[in-house]
């Protein structure tokens, strides 16, 4: 046992530089998760807010996107910030077209940082109504949940085209 090429008292701590790192990256995992669940119940409360005449529900939950969080462990190309800065536009929107459009534009700008990062819809996300399920789609990319979101939002009618499904998704936003 005289020909070990590195003495055993190298191995507690490697062990524990080791621990270290694997509990800072579950740690950024966490909060990354946080910070993305955050968006996502602000994105769901403005959606349900849209149509409201009194503006301040979709206020709020802008103002809380707005906010947003970090993404610590993420190579940041200011779409976050970007994303920040635009929800703060958007809580002065009056009209519920033009809070429709513009919720509409955040969840495209969540798709494309989603694309870019590879980020899929999670296994567990479980929408409360046909309008997040349309909403989750459009912000995961996700080609499969927009047919089956839109056969329940307007099952007569055939879902419309990927590319269409923004244009598609402001009148379901607008609706009480």
């Amino acid at each position: 046992m005289g020909d070990i090429a590195h003495p055993l008292w190298v191995l507690p701590p490697a062990f524990v530089l080791l621990t270290g790192c694997w509990m800072r990256a579950e740690k950024q995992m966490m909060e990354r998760e946080e910070t993305m669940g955050g968006h996502l119940l602000a994105l769901f409360e403005a959606a349900d807010a849209v149509a409201d005449p009194d503006p301040s529900a979709f206020r709020a939950a802008m103002k809380q996107l707005e906010k947003g969080g970090e993404l610590p462990g993420v190579l940041e190309d200011g779409s976050l910030d970007a994303l920040h800065a635009a929800a703060g536009a958007l809580k002065h929107a009056e009209d519920p077209s033009a809070r429709a459009t513009g919720l509409v534009d955040l969840a495209s700008r969540c798709a494309a940082c989603h694309r870019a990062h590879g980020v899929t819809t999670p296994a567990l996300f479980d929408p409360a109504s046909p309008r997040e399920d349309a909403l989750g789609a459009v912000v995961w990319s996700d080609e499969a949940r927009w047919e089956r979101a839109w056969a329940r939002l307007d099952p007569a009618e055939s879902p419309p085209g990927w590319d269409e499904r923004r244009a598609a998704l402001l009148p379901v936003l607008t609706r009480p």
